[in-house]
């Protein structure tokens, strides 16, 4: 009994020791553990204060960091605002402070954090907006599905579509992959709906086969008279309208437009000519292409108020009626100066329109150049004459002809006229003919290349002359 007591007084008087294992001062204590039987004397145990590392420390102070938010700790990190909050500000306030933050894609990043909402507003600017949609039934699955995917209540989609086209089927049926053929009752007048509510991102439309009556009439609800105002290109084919009236409501509603394409519209009614003027053209409007009738009427209508748009570049075919000549002639003593870029049919074209007024052209382009008689060679000698600007860089000829008939055109008097000085910043001439591929025929490509080479040898000394054939 006394061995035992002296060797458990000398363990409590021991001094504290360094445990090497665990690198740090720590002080030993004696834990009462029952004596194996395999061994003489008691197991020792070690125990660490944790007072000394002061770990109780950090964990009561991140305790009371979590009993507090971001507005009374300035040291803990912002959770945002509160849902509560966040509903009282109204969602086109929010709009209209997340859109003067387009060019700082850092900071909209920062307020898409703040709350739902605002993350909601923010990814619209956020997301890149260059996705295309094409709605074609020919292509298309089931049109129906990919409606609803737009009518969906919660559908956000229609935020992120740059460019829209819809084009439904002229017979309104189409083949199944089976072979069968069914019916599809789907007005696609509903794609167009869908988007009025969703549509900042909407920069571009291709509309094809579509009554557009209900988006023109002035007895339609004013969101669908005012549907799409940021669209900046838009391409009309073969859409219905009521009367010009309603056309010309229908497009200058879009203020923003800058590019408008017309294919065959077809207008039910004839119109009076005192609606040219109710609706006046966009005043951004910079590019016009007409393939349709009526265009003395669009041309008109472009002229029709005193601060109208500058049109830059103009595209005219078909048949011009004496009408359409007297427009065309109106409509280049206005806009002459500001025109940059000319396409026109050379069959339908009218010699009175001069090209002399266009002191800002850069680019002309002919087509459909018949090479039938002599009569060719000497419109295209007027047109050429007619230009007056220093600036032309780009001229594009192409001729619709037979094989056998590029000989009919006088190439070389064709090729003196550019070498006036007017054309002295000229930069490329594009020939486009019709040949026979055959090497053996006297019209193949190889053969009409050397000729033409030959006769423009200036310009292909300066390697402005190109040929394509077709």
């Amino acid at each position: 009994m006394s061995a035992s007591s002296s060797s458990s007084t000398s363990h409590a008087s021991s001094p504290d020791t360094t445990s090497p294992s665990l690198g740090y001062s720590a002080r030993v204590k004696q834990v009462q553990r029952p004596v194996l039987k395999s061994s003489p004397t008691p197991y020792p145990s070690f125990s660490v204060d944790v007072d000394e590392l002061g770990l109780i420390k950090r964990v009561e102070k991140r305790k009371k960091e979590k009993r507090y938010t971001g507005r009374h700790n300035p040291n803990a990190q912002s959770k945002g605002i509160s849902k509560a909050l966040a509903d009282l500000i109204p969602p086109e306030i929010i709009n209209l402070i997340l859109r003067q933050l387009i060019d700082d894609k850092q900071t909209l990043m920062k307020c898409s954090l703040v709350a739902w909402e605002w993350f909601f507003w923010a990814r619209c600017y956020l997301v890149p907006k260059k996705i295309r949609v094409h709605i074609d039934s020919w292509h298309c699955i089931d049109p129906l599905e990919t409606l609803s995917l737009f009518e969906h209540p919660s559908s956000t989609i229609g935020r992120y579509i740059h460019h829209l086209s819809v084009k439904p089927p002229s017979n309104n049926s189409r083949s199944l992959p089976g072979g069968h053929m069914r019916d599809i009752p789907l007005d696609y007048r509903r794609f167009l709906h869908a988007f009025v509510p969703n549509c900042d991102a909407l920069r571009s439309m291709s509309l094809s086969n579509l009554d557009l009556n209900e988006f023109s009439d002035p007895k339609s609800p004013p969101h669908l008279q005012r549907a799409f105002p940021h669209l900046s290109n838009l391409e009309i084919r073969r859409c219905t309208f009521q009367t010009y009236g309603h056309f010309f409501s229908f497009v200058s509603n879009k203020r923003r437009l800058q590019h408008l394409s017309l294919t065959d519209v077809h207008i039910l009614q004839p119109d009076v000519a005192g609606e040219l003027f109710v609706a006046p053209a966009p005043r951004q409007l910079r590019y016009l292409r007409i393939h349709t009738a009526g265009l003395d009427r669009v041309l008109d209508w472009t002229l029709a108020h005193r601060h109208g748009p500058r049109i830059k570049s103009l595209e005219v075919g078909g048949i011009m009626t004496w009408e359409e000549q007297e427009s065309a002639i109106r409509f280049f003593r206005r806009h002459g100066p500001s025109i940059e870029t000319i396409k026109f049919c050379l069959y339908s074209w009218s010699l009175e329109i001069d090209l002399g007024v266009c002191s800002n052209l850069r680019e002309l382009y002919i087509s459909h150049a018949v090479l039938q008689d002599s009569s060719t060679g000497a419109a295209l000698s007027t047109v050429l004459n007619q230009i007056t600007s220093s600036k032309i860089a780009d001229i594009t000829l192409h001729f619709i002809n037979r094989p056998e008939n590029y000989n009919l055109l006088n190439w070389s008097e064709l090729a003196r006229v550019f070498e006036k000085p007017i054309f002295s910043a000229f930069k490329r001439l594009l020939i486009i003919l019709n040949v026979d591929d055959d090497e053996e025929v006297p019209g193949s490509s190889d053969s009409v290349g050397v000729y033409l080479r030959a006769c423009f040898h200036p310009l292909t000394r300066r390697k402005i002359l190109n040929l394509m054939f077709e």
